[in-house]
């Protein structure tokens, strides 16, 4: 899923769900952290928080915690078998990750702490999220993730994942090139939806493929994202007798979305839930001015990546152990980073077999 949704669909669930615009903020503002922190320089502090992409174990408890979240039951740990690691959702992990968020919502607020919960609650929903997009996929090296045959409307091309890599770290690029060498290999495992490029991801777009196995499938991204969306609102205490109106109303709306397009099947092109924040499509009572909300979530956003980026780059450039430390200490207290290490425990521990 694209910034569109991450960050803009989760902010509308959040006020749907009556959060205040604050609130909403600050869980949107996480949700679309858990990319934003993967995918550029912050990536770095990865490394100190020893999460960073360099092995299968890591790929595991990391890649798959956050962004496909495993769909099986785990009896053998980390050693277990691979289809265990597809994605899928309403799993018996997103259960266990709902719960823990209810949990942690009581802990928080006996803390005074209100927004680590927000920032948990937005790291939740980037997760459950993705288990509706990326289902059918595992988030590790896998002949499962291998789909092709896929084919857009319109005659329309995704073309191979970029290989620009310049503005990430050594670490990451190494591990994308080695993705790509799977890409270039034909019958050679496959990391997450990576056949498929970013055609899982775009809200509005329909589309057949064949999977691993050469069976036909049809994938409807409008139903998906709706189904996504309701997720969230009711995760978030969303009222569930409004769930089948908002349903029809997002899929409706984002299959019209797809119909205005020709073939732009880039993230650029993703701004179907922008686009409802600015015209109050969804006719929250609590917002007065769609756009207005949405030129403040942006604001935040663009201080936050500048805020994140900062944290990385001073530790990346501390000299000294007392500067580690002092940098360390500040990275634990940012509420995004103590909610994905609460993540990634909770799912480590659930899938070592001691999550119960």
């Amino acid at each position: 899923m694209h910034k569109d949704f991450h960050l803009y669909a989760t902010y509308l669930a959040a006020r749907m769900a009556k959060f205040t615009p604050t609130r909403a903020q600050q869980i949107a503002l996480a949700a679309q952290a858990v990319d934003d922190y993967t995918y550029s320089e912050y990536a770095c502090c990865q490394e100190m928080l020893d999460v960073v992409l360099t092995d299968m174990g890591v790929l595991k408890s990391y890649w798959s915690a956050f962004h496909f979240l495993p769909g099986g039951v785990f009896e053998k740990g980390f050693d277990s078998d691979e289809i265990n690691f597809v994605t899928k959702p309403d799993s018996g992990m997103c259960q266990l990750l709902k719960a823990n968020l209810r949990e942690e919502a009581q802990k928080e607020e006996a803390r005074n702490k209100p927004a680590r919960w927000m920032a948990k609650a937005g790291v939740a929903m980037h997760v459950l999220a993705d288990t509706h997009a990326h289902e059918g996929f595992a988030g590790i090296p896998t002949s499962l993730n291998i789909i092709k045959n896929v084919e857009l409307p319109r005659g329309g091309s995704l073309g191979i994942i970029s290989r620009s890599t310049r503005h990430m770290p050594v670490i990451l690029t190494n591990l994308l090139l080695k993705a790509y060498e799977y890409l270039d290999s034909p019958g050679k495992p496959a990391i997450g939806h990576s056949t498929a490029s970013h055609a899982p991801d775009i809200s509005w777009l329909k589309y057949t493929y064949n999977n691993y196995k050469d069976e036909a499938f049809q994938r409807d991204n409008p139903s998906v994202f709706a189904k996504a969306f309701v997720d969230m609102y009711e995760t978030l205490g969303g009222d569930p007798k409004r769930s089948e109106e908002v349903l029809a109303e997002i899929g409706s709306r984002l299959s019209h979305f797809g119909l205005s397009k020709r073939k732009d099947y880039s993230e650029k092109g993703d701004c179907a839930f922008a686009s409802m924040l600015d015209k109050n499509a969804l006719k929250i009572d609590s917002i007065a001015d769609g756009e207005s909300e949405r030129a403040n979530l942006d604001a935040l956003h663009a201080k936050y990546l500048n805020e994140l980026n900062t944290l990385s780059r001073n530790y990346k450039e501390a000299s000294s152990r007392d500067a580690i430390a002092t940098c360390f200490r500040k990275l634990m207290d940012n509420d995004f980073f103590v909610a994905t290490i609460w993540h990634r425990n909770n799912v480590t521990l659930a899938m070592m077999g001691l999550g119960e």
